[in-house]
């Protein structure tokens, strides 16, 4: 079993390079650039990150014992060793006091450089070139990764832990069943410390195929670093969550498509002056906005009874501005509408889907569910749309020649599913016995254009 270092994280846009590059090479041999983690987009003046010389490109490896993910936004209370790596230099660290230490990051994905500096996979050569091609182009060109990487097969390369973890994350990216628990085994049987980009994507895709049995190892092999929270286990624990096979549910439910209740969506009256109602179509305006700061929330009743939906929301979207302490948003979710029903469970959201934009971050993407507890962020940036200009102060226009950002939610069996443009990022159960759901419908700092808003009821399963 090898030993890896877990203090590694970070990507960039991935495509953007069709080809490997000598510089790959060399920043894999020169420099200790992770493969994965947080690379810093901007510094605060007059920050402890400006003090110790933290400077935009730079990534932050380690803050104490967090290794992985979220330390970025945290507020430490205490005194702490603060790792990091300057772009295309060594590792260095410094130590940070309680308080914020004043950047903020984006998180990134590089596997060719964990490969090209032997950390995962099998090195040779012979395909080491064939191999760095494919693993380029394995989050946002999928389906010609699979083609590369059927070659690199082909021409030798083992059924190694790399393997099976590409096999299932271009799985997940084609919204194709994911074989993770397949890809957590290979990999937990080689390494002895799982590299950090093995396991971040690891719960990503577990997160995705409702592979709770793998989320709940992860989380053990390291809970400071992993994005699944202590109430998400304690609500498992109280509804007895079992990983099930992965299923395709934007699928089944097509498959099990019944009658439009768009139509009849109750209004919610709400005491919050924010709300508004969501009528029988809740998309009656061009657009919804709200500016930096503020928000507005649409929530409808579903008809009592339907216990099982899906609902699909296409939209345009743009920030209208940014606001120093909250992110530009929006969001659409499915919810336990009667309080005594979810009461044991601390959350009344069984999952929610949406897309952001901050000032300096650019767009991202998060998800949670099952009760609420956990949240992806930072994983697509998006063109159709969200980020169309590279000045991050002013209003956004939208290219509405872009195709529309597709959400779908799927309420099935006890079972809740989300997927942004087919890509499935939440596959969560929650608690049986809730008979009243809502849905809701969040917008702050944005402009979101609907093109369309449908809610179909799903037939049993025959």
């Amino acid at each position: 079993m090898r030993n890896a270092a877990t203090a590694v994280f970070f990507l960039l846009s991935i495509g953007v390079f069709t080809s490997v590059a000598e510089d790959w090479k060399k920043i894999a041999r020169d420099t200790d650039e992770p493969a994965f983690g947080q690379q810093v987009i901007h510094v605060l003046p007059q920050s402890q990150a400006e003090r110790i010389g933290l400077k935009v490109g730079d990534f932050v490896v380690q803050v104490g014992e967090q290794q992985v993910r979220g330390f970025g936004i945290r507020n430490f209370n205490v005194e702490r060793a603060f790792f990091f790596v300057p772009k295309g230099g060594k590792s260095d660290y410094a130590t940070v006091e309680g308080g914020k230490v004043g950047y903020h990051l984006q998180e990134m994905f590089r596997p060719w450089v964990a490969y090209l500096r032997g950390e995962i996979g099998t090195p040779s050569e012979k395909w080491e070139d064939a191999v760095s091609d494919a693993l380029l182009k394995l989050h946002d060109e999928p389906e010609v990764a699979r083609s590369e990487w059927e070659a690199v097969r082909e021409s030798g390369y083992p059924e190694d832990e790399m393997d099976a973890f590409v096999k299932a994350y271009i799985a997940w990216r084609l919204g194709e069943p994911i074989p993770v628990r397949e890809a957590y085994e290979k990999v937990h049987e080689e390494f002895e410390i799982m590299p950090a980009i093995y396991f971040a994507k690891l719960e990503d895709m577990a997160m995705a195929s409702a592979q709770t049995d793998v989320l709940r190892k992860l989380r053990e092999l390291d809970p400071e670093s992993s994005n699944v929270s202590e109430r998400l286990i304690n609500a498992w624990d109280k509804i007895d969550a079992e990983d099930i096979e992965p299923i395709d549910f934007l699928s089944l439910a097509e498959k099990r498509c019944g009658k439009d209740i768009t139509a009849k969506l109750g209004t919610y009256k709400s005491e919050k002056t924010s709300a508004r109602l969501m009528s029988t179509n809740p998309m009656m305006g061009k657009v919804m906005s709200a500016s930096p700061g503020s928000y507005q929330y649409y929530r409808g009743e579903v008809p009592k009874g339907v216990k099982d939906l899906h609902c699909r929301f296409r939209m345009h979207a743009s920030a209208t501005g940014f606001h120093d302490r909250w992110s530009s948003r929006m969001r659409i979710g499915i919810f336990a509408s009667n309080k005594d029903q979810y009461g044991d469970f601390g959350s009344s959201t069984l999952g929610r889907i949406g897309v952001g934009e901050d000032r300096y971050g650019g767009s991202y993407i998060f998800a949670e569910g099952g009760h609420g507890g956990y949240r992806k962020a930072g994983d697509v940036d998006f063109e159709n749309g969200i980020r169309n200009s590279e000045e991050k102060t002013t209003i956004k226009k939208v290219d509405f020649s872009r195709p529309p950002i597709q959400f779908d939610i799927v309420c099935i069996d006890s079972r809740i599913a989300a997927y942004c443009n087919g890509v499935c990022y939440l596959n969560l159960s929650f608690a049986e016995g809730i008979n009243e759901l809502a849905l809701g419908l969040h917008v702050c700092g944005m402009s979101v254009y609907p093109k369309s808003f449908q809610v179909w009821e799903l037939n049993p399963e025959k």
